[in-house]
């Protein structure tokens, strides 16, 4: 029914189309898995139903907000149950009473839905710019942080952290611009940092997480990437097939990692396509940026899809459900912020 409203701005989802179309290529390899094809399939291409949702309802803005809104409350609604059932207290996340195969989720899950949350809070301060989103904003992240202790998540900590950082030093800018007021805000925002740096430092080196840090080769991730690669360099134009990768590792677990799972399962012809839909957005926003429009909006489409590209080296995020919808959300957001700009440049 949305077919004819498509504008040319959405060549991500149509790469979607193609890579799962693709992926049925994999049902005429030898020894193939077909459980494992199955269950790996049905996540990717429920990802892709989910992708097209924030494109289908980007004329009306109303509905984007309910979604960014929907992040945030998901996120608050777990904390709270995780307090309730004693798993969770901002008191002890540095030295958690509970082990991270207590919390609900998988524990990392945690710091994918936080991470999500926290540019919504974002995209409502640059939004709204009022009190109450800049109280959310200095507050929920904070809480962000303390459950990425008590859930041991490494990646999200430093993404949280590095998010809100670039945000408030790059994206953020006041609405009457001076230089006197630019230097004012650095000044104000670096002895903050340096604060909560000294701060955290302490916090840090009482904390749990630091034997994780310390402990690099936890779950064997590096030797997972390192034999997805190998199988890439077996297999380097179709791949092993989507889902088929754990079957030719020594752990029998997935990779990850976005980029050596498209590699290795789907070879150069589909990961590639694959790879192109992660990078794609990034490379639009940065020339919608340096050619036409330095706006913070556009600065934070920006830093999403860079940290975003980065962040899938942790996780295999295009076959997960809430991810592949988050990343579509700013891929409309985008499309948005474009088609607004052009409509401006006519008139």
């Amino acid at each position: 029914m949305d077919i004819k409203s498509l504008n040319s701005g959405n060549s991500e989802f149509y790469l979607f189309i193609i890579v799962i179309v693709l992926c049925f290529i994999a049902v005429f390899f030898e020894n193939i898995d077909y459980n494992n094809f199955i269950f790996s399939f049905n996540k990717l291409f429920i990802a892709f139903l989910a992708s097209y949702i924030p494109l289908g309802i980007n004329k009306n803005n109303k509905l984007q907000n309910i979604f960014h809104i929907s992040y945030i409350v998901a996120i608050l609604l777990i904390i709270l149950l995780e307090i309730r059932d004693g798993n969770f207290s901002p008191t002890n996340s540095l030295a958690p009473t509970a082990d991270r195969d207590d919390f609900f989720f998988n524990a990392n899950y945690y710091g994918y839905l936080c991470l999500f949350a926290n540019f919504s809070l974002f995209y409502f301060h640059l939004k709204w710019r009022n009190l109450t989103t800049l109280i959310l904003l200095i507050v929920i992240p904070l809480l962000f942080i303390l459950l990425s202790f008590a859930t041991q998540s490494r990646a999200a900590l430093i993404f949280i952290i590095l998010a809100n950082a670039v945000f408030w030093f790059w994206v953020y800018e006041t609405k009457t611009k001076s230089q006197l007021r630019s230097i004012l805000k650095f000044v104000f925002l670096t002895s903050i940092s340096i604060f909560l740096v000294r701060y955290a430092i302490t916090f840090y080196e009482t904390s749990a997480i630091k034997d994780r840090f310390a402990y690099t080769s936890e779950d064997g991730r590096i030797d997972l990437i390192s034999e997805s690669l190998t199988v890439f360099l077996d297999h380097p134009f179709l791949g092993v097939g989507v889902g088929q990768f754990p079957n030719y590792s020594k752990t029998n677990q997935f990779s990850h990692n976005s980029i050596a799972e498209a590699l290795s399962e789907h070879g150069l012809l589909i990961g590639g396509l694959i790879l192109l839909i992660l990078v794609l957005p990034l490379y639009k926003a940065y020339k919608f940026y340096w050619d036409q429009n330095k706006s913070p909006e556009v600065k934070l489409c920006l830093l999403f899809f860079g940290l975003f590209l980065l962040f899938n080296n942790f996780y295999v995020h295009y076959k997960t459900t809430i991810s592949m919808l988050y990343f579509f959300l700013f891929v409309a957001y985008l499309n948005e912020l474009r088609l607004k700009n052009n409509q401006e440049a006519i008139s």
